[in-house]
């Protein structure tokens, strides 16, 4: 769907100066690279061997399985169907289109700026994980290891020692900030 906004808005310009919708496929494709450009231009070529337009929109829509596209290409051929001046229907297409691509661009920012908060959120809390290793547990071995050799006592009446705690307390912290 790249370029779908600028070529949606050409065909809408060139078919407003009373081109036919055919020739202005035409000139949409000759002046754009994006793809659909080229699926207008191969449209264009379909209907040089005598395969009607609706037909060629169809195969196109089939061909992609894109949900925008599809809405555009059913636009079209009801449009053309009904009547051969499209000029309104490809305006309003082409604005519904520019409206897409604004708020697909503002729900991409959102999200980075959503990400960006959860990864900052997790480095404050690393470094208050630090913080209270470096303050809470080096300060209670500090404490209770020149007595009892150790911070704790694992079930089997063994001592546990301050390293043993705050490998312990990075792994859960690992954990906690991944959660």
């Amino acid at each position: 769907t790249d370029g779908f906004t600028n070529a949606l808005n050409k065909l809408a310009n060139t078919n407003e100066q009373g081109i036919s919708l055919r020739k202005s496929m035409l000139i949409t494709a000759e002046g754009s690279t994006s793809k659909l450009a080229n699926e207008f231009e191969t449209m264009y070529k379909k209907q040089e061997f005598g395969v009607p337009l609706g037909k060629s929109i169809i195969e196109t829509n089939n061909k992609y399985q894109i949900p925008r596209l599809a809405r555009l290409f059913r636009i079209i051929k009801s449009a053309q169907d009904i009547s051969n001046n499209i000029n309104d229907v490809l305006k309003t297409a082409s604005s519904l289109s520019e409206t897409q691509d604004k708020l697909v661009t503002e729900r991409k920012s959102r999200t980075r700026q959503q990400i960006s908060i959860i990864v900052l959120i997790f480095f404050i809390f690393i470094a208050s994980l630090v913080l209270m290793e470096g303050f809470i547990i080096e300060g209670v071995a500090g404490n209770q290891g020149a007595g009892s050799g150790g911070l704790g006592v694992l079930g089997g009446g063994q001592p546990v020692d301050g390293a043993t705690i705050s490998i312990l307390f990075y792994h859960g912290a690992m954990l906690q900030g991944g959660l």
